[in-house]
């Protein structure tokens, strides 16, 4: 439904991979969880907003994939 609107959708809660990929079959394009990331230290945050990192597979600075 958000498609035929034009709205952007952000899928909360995503913790394992079988979630992620359900939520990209039905389009959904943004999201957050513990599949991307744990929850950062500001300072850490700063840094990953500044590099322009998409996530965080694993630990504060393991495994970047990026844009």
């Amino acid at each position: 439904m958000s498609n035929q609107l034009g709205l952007a959708v952000i899928a909360e809660g995503i913790e394992i991979p079988q979630q992620l990929q359900w939520l990209q079959k039905l389009g959904c394009e943004f999201g957050q969880g513990y599949v991307f990331s744990k929850p950062l230290k500001y300072e850490t945050a700063k840094i990953l907003l500044a590099t322009q990192t998409t996530y965080l597979s694993s630990g504060e600075y393991g495994n970047r994939c990026t844009n």
